[in-house]
């Protein structure tokens, strides 16, 4: 499933290309998340979320693949598995960021997979 978004950060594109270069400030806009450990750029941690009565919980690890810092555009790979034992996700993450000034608009393109119940 392909999932697009995009959003303004209130910082010059110097700035917001330090935060989206860095998986643990990532880490802290999402509810939810927790980081654990990093090893040679591979982060592991978990995420915990809930939609309606479901509240899934999945433990896995983000790596930066791709960073083009002239083109400002980054790629995480991020792979997990359900805590519980009943299926995994893999999501393949673009940012791409452009300059408006002291502001930077911020596109996200994920490619999502999710398998099991």
């Amino acid at each position: 499933m392909k999932i697009e978004n995009s959003f303004i950060i209130d910082a010059p594109i110097t700035d917001a290309w330090d935060m989206v270069t860095d998986i643990p400030v990532i880490a802290q806009c999402l509810p939810g998340a927790v980081l654990r450990s990093e090893d040679a750029g591979v982060h592991t941690g978990s995420v915990t979320f809930k939609v309606g009565p479901v509240t899934a919980e999945y433990q896995g690890s983000a790596e930066l693949i791709e960073q083009d810092e002239i083109n400002r555009r980054v790629v995480i790979d991020s792979k997990a598995s359900d805590l519980r034992g009943t299926g995994d996700a893999q999501a393949v993450i673009t940012a791409e960021l452009t300059d408006h000034g002291s502001h930077t608009k911020v596109n996200i393109c994920t490619e999502l997979q999710v398998a099991g119940k």
